[in-house]
């Protein structure tokens, strides 16, 4: 497939069999899904974190959060939430944001974080049926892996 074309009905549909099921899944959310993916992967890098990346975070109290996610830019520091429950996703002038639930939230300056590698992270946006019961999409994006220690940047 080319670039930006990642989901075809067929097989966008084993990540949403209950949407499906419910709401059927129809073009339009194939195509809508195939323009977040490509607004989130052309925008990532393996240099500058953004918001949607995922982190390997590690924690003072020494906990370990496999995929962590950077929620929002605040200043020099971008709020980070540990333990992230899949994110709705939207574009806002050309950059992707995020409304995620789960936790512990926490900060993570900037500067601290190291590129690790690259992972497929999940994402999820109302379908054509718009805020319903089960209404939502979900799908894949390639991210870039971060990793960050606390403790070290205290």
């Amino acid at each position: 497939m080319s670039k930006g074309k990642k989901y075809t009905l067929e097989t966008l549909l084993p990540l949403n069999v209950s949407y499906d099921y419910d709401h059927t899944l129809t073009q339009e959310d194939v195509d809508m899904v195939n323009s977040l993916v490509e607004a989130i992967e052309n925008t990532r890098s393996d240099s500058i974190p953004k918001v949607g990346d995922r982190i390997a975070y590690v924690r003072d109290d020494g906990s370990y959060h496999s995929r962590a996610l950077i929620e929002r830019k605040i200043d020099g520091y971008f709020r980070i939430c540990t333990a992230p429950c899949i994110p709705f996703v939207w574009i806002k002038e050309n950059e992707i944001s995020l409304d995620v639930s789960g936790g512990p939230f926490c900060h993570a300056d900037i500067e601290g974080l190291r590129f690790t590698g690259w992972i497929e992270a999940d994402f999820k946006k109302w379908g054509h049926c718009g805020p319903t019961v089960n209404g939502t999409v979900s799908f894949k994006a390639r991210v870039p892996l971060w990793s960050y220690i606390e403790s070290s940047h205290k």
